[in-house]
């Protein structure tokens, strides 16, 4: 019986070491080919799991959105398990369900509590009370609570779930709002409504970098092998119902539950020197089965010879009939599914790199192939103002910038419009700050028993 089992550990042992050549193997492979791709004369070959670096001065779109892809790359590198923020240096990207680097960022909820004060440090994972609705996550889900855009409110897609959505930064962004007006183990953080208005202007340093996920639940008509999966806590909060005179109905109450989710939007920014001026650089991404191509602004085009349903527009509707890109503030209830177009094209730079990096990662059999660059948005000549000129001038991704129109289909112009909570002072395109609380020694609030808001952290916006 003991050679029995010595026998069988000695091929579990010869198992996972092949196993470990194998992937040393692709990973050598991947990383080849991330060079072939990503290399070009104005760059050096950096290894995929360290973020970009400034942009030069003779830099053009092409440069800019190998930037972006390089961003996404190190962004969706898995994580080193016990820390935040941190990517394992080597291996491969997009295998299994391993936790990705911006994953291990900090999430809104768990810096901007309702008490306006000081929890946790970077390293600890700390959120308030979760709704009443909601179970307690299992280890490594996360909390995605948020389904209203900037603009024109939620998204139902065709599965008849609404898209969520899910922010975190990085630790260069963290800091910064801990330490506040003071030193970072004082209680002078920007957490605190109160103590942002002890500052004048908000300005991270360069490195700083936000992110914003959208997420569909998945259903059992999807093709789960297109998507990246999690399991995740969705909340949706109550949703207001009208007859057809507009006449108030009853709510339909908030739910709360263990979901697998599917990723079909990326937002990626990071502030670095752009021809010597620190700005903002912002990379967007999709999931390629969201939304028909551009056709018009007003029309969508075809994929000849496509099949396979979008998650987020009905084939149906090339017969005509459709109302697109219909806000609930357009009058479509929210329980409609909300019949998406583009209506900005994606750039001409970014569709021949697509190319290149799908097949990167079709190459080693990730699922990341399934995913497009929308484009990169930069401040070509950083001396002009108010934006530097922003190149291109109209951007929008499909999941997160639904309702805007072409003219106001900019990144940096929305994030410009970023403010601190109540002294409204330039918040350095973030709007991190606006999500802060305040300090209930000043503003009553309500507490249950135990001291732990009863209420999701959007309670105080």
């Amino acid at each position: 019986m003991k050679r029995k089992y010595m026998a069988m550990a000695a091929m579990m042992l010869v198992m996972l070491l092949n196993q470990g050549c194998k992937e040393n193997a692709e990973a050598k492979k991947f990383l080849a080919e991330f060079h072939k791709v990503n290399g070009s004369e104005k760059s050096e070959l950096i290894a995929p799991w360290f973020p970009p670096g400034d942009i030069p001065d003779d830099a053009d779109q092409r440069y800019v959105d190998r930037w972006g892809w390089q961003l996404f790359i190190y962004a969706n590198w898995p994580a080193e398990p016990g820390r935040r923020g941190v990517p394992v240096k080597g291996g491969i990207i997009g295998r299994g369900d391993k936790t990705v680097v911006w994953e291990t960022w900090k999430a809104p909820e768990e810096v901007f509590w309702a008490d306006g004060k000081k929890h946790g440090n970077w390293e600890t994972y700390s959120l308030p009370g979760l709704p009443n609705q909601c179970p307690k996550p299992n280890k490594g889900e996360l909390l995605i609570d948020r389904t209203n855009q900037a603009v024109g409110g939620s998204v139902m897609a065709q599965n008849n779930t609404m898209l969520h959505y899910f922010i975190s930064f990085d630790k260069t962004i963290f800091d910064y709002i801990m330490k506040g007006y003071g030193q970072i183990d004082e209680d002078k953080g920007y957490y605190n409504v109160r103590n942002q208005g002890k500052s004048t202007v908000m300005n991270f340093s360069p490195g700083a970098m936000e992110m914003k996920a959208s997420w569909k639940i998945i259903t059992p008509g999807d093709d789960k092998e297109r998507y990246i999966l999690r399991k995740s806590i969705v909340f949706t909060p109550a949703q207001k119902n009208f007859d057809e005179r507009g006449n108030r109905l009853p709510d339909t109450p908030a739910t709360c539950s263990s979901q697998e989710v599917a990723l079909v939007g990326l937002h990626f920014i990071r502030k670095v020197k752009v021809k010597g001026s620190p700005q903002w650089v912002m990379a967007t991404f999709e999931q390629v089965d969201n939304v028909p191509p551009f056709g018009t602004y007003r029309t969508p085009g075809k994929e000849p010879g496509r099949t396979l349903p979008y998650s987020l527009f009905n084939m149906n509707c090339y017969s005509g009939g459709c109302i697109y890109n219909q806000s609930i503030e357009d009058r479509r209830p929210w329980y409609k599914p909300t019949e998406v177009i583009r209506v900005v094209d994606i750039g001409p730079e970014a569709k021949k790199l697509n190319q290149d990096f799908r097949r990167l990662f079709e190459s080693i059999n990730s699922k990341w192939q399934y995913y497009e660059m929308i484009d990169t948005q930069w401040t070509y000549d950083p001396t002009q103002p108010p934006l530097g000129q922003p190149t291109p001038m109209a951007v929008s991704n499909t999941t997160m910038e639904t309702y805007l129109k072409v003219g106001d289909s900019s990144c940096l112009g929305c994030h410009h419009t970023a403010k601190t909570k109540d002294t409204k002072v330039f918040g350095d395109y973030s709007f991190m700050f606006a999500q802060a609380c305040p300090d209930n020694r000043d503003f009553p609030w309500s507490w249950p028993a135990n001291n732990v808001p009863r209420v999701i952290p959007d309670v105080c916006k």
